[in-house]
């Protein structure tokens, strides 16, 4: 075993996201740091039951950015679980101890601390460790497969456990948190770990890679089902099936728009012909498996809080918010979908045949408000379902308001979108007003509505939100076109 390699490998995860993965480090070592501190301080003046539940505390969030970092450590393990990684010595053990010495900073010491000042007996410890770890290995589990569906179970039983009566809450609480329950999580946990490692690491090809035009049939080839992908495994049949059934509309009507822009070759036969290429999942079914998705999460989130009494009205702004997110969060995979496709786009710029580069970025730009209709249609129908739960006597303004905000709303954030930096810090930083922005536009057109009326509120609204998306979609569209044309390969710092 090589100490090198073992550092090379410890610090993979920390490399794949270079701000957020030191920075979530620091701040789990600063929590269990203070942990230990105010502890020991606690200990020694003889006051630990005081702040017993601060320190238990400081555990929860130590878990909660563990939990985070995990995904990190998933990316960094499907990122070199290639068949030539395979042929490096000793491969197994370096990783198994970069791995060990992970966890052992996430699971094992918070563990350790909780047993220390004795947050817990020995058995629920026991119970509570076992369950923790395996939680951790399936968080690590559901990123390194990929295993789409993964944290499906995990989200069930954190909204679902509020719903159930509360005897049988308590019995179930009481029987998962037994000893031999947390020893068969733990045992559990490693079968997850050894499956995942002879998943990732077992003797096989290499795919062939083909580009998407291919995939599609634009240069008369017929597409592979093994083509590469960014992940490592294959998605499962249901996601195939799904992902076949959305797109089936997409590849149907290609061919019939290329057949058309042969015979008339103009702006808009191509915009049409690229919008199908690159945005093939943009159509009434693609709209309805969004739609149905987001609305199931919606109806457990509610359900959740409902389920305590009827909540304040302070949370219907809060909610109506969150909904407005989830819809416009189709917008947010633009610049990592036109990263992946860059070395690709030679091929497009020939096949359309454009003169000049700055007609092939126009094409483009105006392809990409094909995703705008089932934006606001996908929001909008949220939006009349959480009002629905919440108030349905606010259905009718709800709807007026959506109506007068999401279309410029979606608009400005496509233009903000479309110049959106790749790394990581700039893309975070330029994020943070652009996720106020969506969070806080309804919760304030209702507001102004409130006060102006319903028809004067409505229009001031409506025509101030149009100016300004018309004018900054017309900046940001005139400065992607004077860009220059970019066909290099994709940066491999990027998140896969």
């Amino acid at each position: 075993m090589s100490a090198r390699a073992v550092r090379r490998l410890f610090g993979i995860p920390l490399k794949i996201a270079p701000f957020t993965g030191p920075l979530l480090v620091g701040l789990i070592t600063f929590g269990e740091a203070a942990v230990l501190w105010f502890g020991l301080t606690a200990r020694a003046s003889g006051g630990l039951p005081s702040i017993s539940n601060v320190l238990k505390i400081g555990l929860l969030l130590v878990g909660i950015l563990g939990f985070m970092f995990l995904s990190l450590l998933g990316q960094g393990l499907r990122s070199i679980a290639r068949p030539e990684t395979r042929l490096l010595p000793h491969l197994g053990r370096n990783l198994a101890a970069a791995g060990s010495l992970w966890f052992a900073f996430l699971w094992l010491i918070p563990l350790a601390l909780a047993g220390i000042f004795g947050f817990f007996p020995l058995p629920l410890l026991v119970a509570v460790g076992g369950l923790t770890a395996l939680l951790f290995v399936w968080i690590l589990f559901v990123n390194a497969w990929p295993f789409p569906r993964g944290m499906l179970p995990v989200v069930l039983v954190f909204f679902g456990l509020p719903l159930l009566p509360p005897p049988f809450r308590r019995a179930l609480l009481a029987a998962a948190l037994s000893p031999p329950v947390g020893a068969a999580a733990l045992v559990l946990a490693g079968v997850l770990l050894l499956k995942l490692a002879r998943h990732l690491f077992a003797p096989a090809d290499p795919p062939e890679a083909l580009a998407p035009l291919s995939a599609l049939g634009m240069s008369g080839v017929r597409a592979n089902p093994r083509r590469a992908t960014a992940q490592s495994a294959r998605p499962s049949r249901f996601r195939s099936r799904i992902e076949a059934w959305v797109t089936a509309p997409a590849e149907a009507g290609l061919e019939k728009r290329l057949a058309a822009l042969r015979a008339h070759p103009d702006h808009r036969r191509r915009v049409q012909a690229v919008r199908l290429l690159l945005m093939p999942a943009e159509n009434p079914r693609g709209w309805l498996v969004r739609l149905v998705t987001l609305a199931f999460f919606l109806g457990l989130y509610a359900l959740a809080f409902l389920s305590g009494g009827p909540p304040p009205g302070s949370f219907h702004a809060l909610l109506f918010g969150y909904v407005v997110l989830a819809g416009f969060s189709s917008l947010s995979v633009i610049p990592f979908a036109r990263e992946r496709t860059r070395r690709h786009l030679a091929e497009l710029y020939l096949t359309l045949g454009l003169e000049t580069p700055r007609d092939f970025r126009a094409v483009v730009a105006d392809a990409y408000l094909g995703i705008l209709p089932g934006v606001v249609v996908v929001t909008l129908a949220l939006l009349v379902l959480a009002a629905f739960l919440l108030a349905p006597s606010r259905i009718l303004t709800l709807v007026l308001a959506g109506l007068v905000v999401l279309p410029p709303l979606a608009l400005f954030l496509l233009a903000a979108v479309l110049h959106m930096p790749e790394r990581t810090l700039p893309r975070v930083l330029l994020g943070i007003p652009l996720f106020g922005l969506t969070f806080l536009a309804l919760p304030i057109a209702l507001v102004v509505i409130r006060v102006l009326g319903v028809t004067t509120g409505a229009l001031v609204t409506g025509v101030t939100g149009a100016i300004v998306a018309a004018s900054t979609w017309k900046a940001s569209r005139r400065l992607w076109i004077e860009s220059p044309l970019d066909f290099g390969a994709p940066d491999p710092r990027l998140p896969l």
